[in-house]
């Protein structure tokens, strides 16, 4: 088989075109959780400003967990309980929340940016300052009020 050199010529340059544009797009490392933090969370109910980043928290019972100023982004929080939990000031940006139960939760300035709350329950949950749902999945979401959300996308800023 014979490979000209103009093939060869388009293919390296095809590469290192794919090459710069990766190191021109590059995202930061994403960090994992803080095993530390997460065991903390586990045995204390208690994790004030942790770093829970892509935690797998699913279908665990956290009612009553503070989780104030956590970091939570991107966790698995699918059919978690978290009832009266404290998620003031907390990120869960891209977190997964569907079918979690945040029943009189505190979420004042929480931000579920892009977060996928799809069904999940809010019903009276609080927010004395406005957490944040930008592009969040409020899908059969229930809201503070009572209210179902029927759209996919909210550009809401408060609950």
């Amino acid at each position: 088989m014979k490979v000209s050199a103009t093939a060869i010529f388009t293919t390296i340059i095809a590469l290192s075109a794919i090459a710069l544009e990766m190191r021109l797009f590059e995202i930061a490392p994403v960090q994992a959780v803080n095993s530390r933090h997460l065991s903390r969370l586990l045995k204390t109910n208690q994790c004030q400003r942790c770093n829970l980043t892509r935690a797998n928290l699913g279908n665990l019972d956290l009612s009553g967990a503070n989780l104030a100023g956590a970091d939570l982004t991107g966790a698995n929080l699918t059919g978690a309980q978290l009832v009266g939990a404290n998620l003031s000031q907390a990120t869960l940006n891209y977190a997964t929340l569907n079918y979690a139960l945040l029943l009189n939760a505190n979420i004042s300035g929480a931000r579920f940016q892009f977060a996928n709350l799809s069904y999940a329950t809010l019903f009276r949950a609080t927010a004395l300052e406005p957490a944040d749902f930008s592009g969040a999945n409020l899908t059969g979401t229930t809201m503070p009020s009572g209210k179902i959300a029927e759209t996919e996308q909210s550009q809401s800023q408060s609950p």
